[in-house]
């Protein structure tokens, strides 16, 4: 029972299960008209896409997101994102990452979480101007 193991749990005696998370899908299209004068008409360019963002916290201290898209003009997977971040106590850890297409980059920074003390922290990064990221 609830008050001998001090442990919460639901009327039928199972552990509850909290694990918060949330996904959203946004879907764009666009219809652009410009006129031709060489024709003497319009031409139309359509551009769809959708794009998906979701998140769960693992635990307490666990937070994980993501976020891509697809382009349905290009055939091809828009940017994505990936976050991972662990509060430390005093310290919290982010890994960010955009692992592929044309503009893969990643970011691991570990800080202490007092304003005072900001500027100590440890940090790791490489920008998609930088050469063979990945490599």
């Amino acid at each position: 029972d609830e008050q001998s193991d001090g442990i919460k749990k639901d009327p039928y005696g199972y552990l509850p299960f909290e694990m918060p998370w949330s996904i959203s899908a946004n879907f764009a299209f666009s219809l652009r008209s410009r006129f031709n004068a060489e024709r003497n008409d319009y031409d139309y360019d359509i551009t769809s896409n959708l794009r998906l963002n979701g998140n769960i916290d693992l635990t307490d201290k666990w937070k994980i997101s993501a976020s891509s898209g697809y382009d349905f003009n290009r055939n091809e997977i828009t940017s994505t994102n990936f976050n991972v971040s662990r509060n430390l106590h005093c310290w919290s850890m982010n890994l960010s990452a955009v692992p592929f297409g044309d503009y893969k980059t990643y970011r691991f920074t570990i800080k202490v979480n007092s304003s005072i003390l900001s500027d100590l922290k440890y940090e790791q990064q490489k920008s998609a101007w930088d050469n063979s990221i990945w490599d």
